[in-house]
């Protein structure tokens, strides 16, 4: 696990001189009004309604799994929370189905994609 968030931190997308935003695992988590995903021509995008960000005014092509996460998101979930949803959706024989909802989390915290839910 620790390897697998060293190798995110290298992660290209993200800002070189941004320090590492803190994820609180326990606490719920849900999708930036920021962003909305489309369909374009059998493609699936994020689209930034932003112009402010990192990744403002950005189109970003998504595979199926984002998909799947990115609308899970969209009401607030815990790590915890949204792992049981996956794994209810996906079959997870190698047990790696945690890390990269895990991972998805972490990357979706630092791009601001994903934002904390005050409760």
């Amino acid at each position: 696990e620790d390897r697998q968030m060293e190798e995110m931190r290298r992660v290209p997308l993200l800002p070189q001189d941004q320090p590492e935003i803190p994820v609180q695992w326990e606490k719920p988590y849900m999708a930036s009004g920021d962003y909305i995903l489309r369909r374009i021509a059998g493609e699936s995008v994020l689209v930034s309604l932003a112009d402010n960000d990192y990744l403002g005014n950005s189109i970003l092509s998504v595979n199926d799994t984002f998909v799947f996460l990115w609308e899970l998101f969209q009401q607030p979930r815990t790590l915890e929370e949204a792992v049981a949803a996956a794994k209810a959706e996906y079959e997870d024989p190698e047990g790696a189905l945690e890390a990269h909802v895990r991972g998805f989390l972490w990357q979706g915290v630092q791009l601001k994609l994903l934002i904390l839910k005050n409760t």
